[in-house]
Parts: structure tokens; C-alpha cells; sequence
């Protein structure tokens, strides 16, 4: 099923959403940010399914947007509410966030798992929690999944307690991952995450330098709120046209041939050679191979590439035998 076969309601204010929105039928709801759909997330979403079964119920999610200037994210809201479908919610409500009340989350503060579904803390005043009741009401909420003790529950609602999923004795969290993301280590975001970490774009046009030399590039555009790994050369995959090819790709500055510090992610395939100009791909980031080096020479980089691809070749046999 795609994205249009669910019901997915866009509203600036819960005053805005459609009439035709709400359900005849109550909803079991968690409220998160979601952002990456990470193992807590999934911990979470898949208590709701259970929570929405056991009482006949059609789990919901409200989805909370901070402003856009706000934090970078691990992934677009279109993957974001594309993997929160999969795993068998009927309805998304993303909710615009101001960072203040309501919902008076920190993001510079851990986000764990309980958390995540609403945080009703000491901090979210009354305020918040009636903007939360009435978005519930709103929606038709009668089942309301949450991470704590409910203690400032809106009346009459059901809370249900989710485990925090941890990872080496820590909270399994967004924040966590984003430092992790900023630091180069893949293999603690992948653990984290649950997956591989990916980033779709579309192919723009490059100086074609590498093909002077047959070492050939694709540069990918992504989307600006992503955040991007640590700079540096990763053993990457690519989707290209529906097939995956092994790649090696420089993310970040490229000081050989260009000094005006423009950030890029320039991806070269293995035992690929086609123009695909203008074509979406994925890109999966494995591993850290080594940080960005200014060569002498194009011809030096193409030579420190094929070493590269040894590294890369060597560390993918390792996870594959683990």
C-alpha cells in the first residue's frame, strides 16, 4: 500500500483539521516526534498496535513538526511517515511545534523512548495538556499511549506504559544518534536506528573531473534539513534504478579541486558507468573509511580511491561474517 491509502491529515492547528477527519470510531494514539523511527520508535508504535487491537481501535500517531530552522533531522517527514505506515498505523496527524507550550520538550535534552510519546513532565503545564485533550478529542482518542504514569492524563483517557529501549546500558534516542551521525560512527547508528542509514536525492550535474581519469562520480543533492555524517570517505550502496551497486562516497569539501569549502556528497560506483543526470537514488552509509585528504593531483586521488575500495571491500567482509 502507498501513503494514499491511509488517512494522513495535514493541519497548522488542531482548529484547521477537516471535519471529515475525525472517526466515527475512537483511535489509539501515541504522540512523538519520530524523527528517524528509530528501535524506541518502533518499540513504541508497535505497543500502540497491540494497545489499538486489544480494544478494536485504529492506531493513530500525531506526528509533532518543529519549525524547519529548528534541528536538522535524521530523515524527511515523507520517509518518516512512509516507515511509521509500514509498521501498521492507520492515521498520522503531524502537528507543528513551536518549542514552547505545548509540549515543552528540550531537544538538547535526550529524548528517550518515553519521552517521545508525549512527555508529560512537570514541565508541560496545564496549558499544554489541555491542547493535548483537545487534539484528542479532536481526533476521537479514547486509548492514549504514553511513557509515564499519566499523572497529568487528561480525563477520562487510558495510559499505556512503554518500555525504554536501550542500547550499551543508554536510552535508545534521536539526540544519540544525531551525535553519533556527527562523529562518523555508523555502525552505533545503525545499531541504534534498527537499519542501515540512508539519504534519498537526485543526481545534478559536476565538473566531470573523475572521468578524466575513469573514476567517474554521481553528485547527489539531498534534502537541506538532513544532517549529514561526519565529513569524510564512506563505504557506501547505491540505488539506481531499482538495482544496487557497491559505491564509495566523499561527503563534505573535496580540497583537490575545489577551495571554496562547498559541501557535496560525490558517490563513486563500482562497475557502473552510465549518465543518470537527473535520476532519484538511495544511498545506504555504512562505514568510515578516512577523513577528506588534499592531494596533489586528480590522478592521486583516483589512486588513493582504489585503495579506498580495498578498505571498503575488507570492512564489508567483516560484517558479513559477524
Amino acid at each position: 500500500m502507498t501513503m494514499s491509502d491511509y488517512k494522513v491529515y495535514v493541519s497548522q492547528d488542531v482548529e484547521q483539521i477537516e471535519s471529515n477527519s475525525r472517526n466515527d470510531q475512537a483511535c489509539a494514539v501515541a504522540i512523538g516526534f519520530f524523527d528517524g523511527v528509530h528501535r524506541g520508535h518502533k518499540a513504541v508504535i508497535r505497543r500502540l498496535i497491540d494497545v489499538a487491537r486489544d480494544y478494536s481501535l485504529p492506531p493513530a500517531v500525531v506526528c509533532l513538526i518543529p519549525p524547519g530552522h529548528f534541528y536538522k533531522r535524521l530523515c524527511t517527514l515523507e520517509d518518516c511517515f512512509n516507515m511509521i505506515l509500514d509498521l501498521g498505523v492507520e492515521i498520522i496527524l503531524p502537528m507543528p511545534w513551536s518549542g514552547s507550550s505545548p509540549f515543552s520538550l528540550s531537544v538538547s535534552t535526550p529524548v528517550s523512548t518515553k519521552e517521545t510519546t508525549v512527555s508529560q513532565s512537570d514541565s508541560c503545564d496545564q496549558d499544554a495538556i489541555d491542547d493535548i485533550h483537545a487534539l484528542l478529542e479532536q481526533i476521537g482518542a479514547q486509548v492514549f499511549v504514553t511513557g509515564n504514569s499519566g499523572k497529568q492524563t487528561p480525563e477520562g483517557l487510558k495510559t499505556v506504559t512503554v518500555e525504554t529501549v536501550t542500547h550499551d546500558g543508554l536510552p535508545v534516542t534521536t539526540d544519540r544518534i544525531l551525535k553519533a551521525l556527527q562523529s562518523g560512527k555508523m555502525e552505533d547508528v545503525q545499531a541504534l536506528l534498527g537499519r542501515t542509514h540512508y539519504y534519498y536525492g537526485r543526481v545534478i550535474p559536476g565538473a566531470r573531473r573523475g572521468r578524466t581519469v575513469d573514476m567517474p562520480t554521481a553528485n547527489i543533492t539531498v534534502a537541506p534539513r538532513l544532517q549529514l555524517p561526519a565529513f569524510g570517505v564512506y563505504a557506501t550502496k547505491i540505488k539506481v534504478r531499482n538495482r544496487w551497486y557497491e559505491s564509495l562516497t566523499n561527503i563534505g569539501n573535496r580540497p583537490t579541486v575545489d577551495t571554496s569549502e562547498k559541501v557535496t556528497i560525490e558517490t563513486h560506483i563500482l562497475d557502473f558507468n552510465d549518465a543518470i543526470y537527473g535520476e532519484e537514488v538511495k544511498l545506504e552509509i555504512y562505514s568510515y573509511i578516512r577523513p577528506t585528504f588534499k592531494f596533489d593531483s586528480i590522478v592521486d586521488v583516483r589512486d588513493q580511491v582504489k585503495r579506498d575500495i580495498v578498505v571498503a571491500d575488507t570492512k564489508r567482509s567483516r560484517e558479513q561474517s559477524d
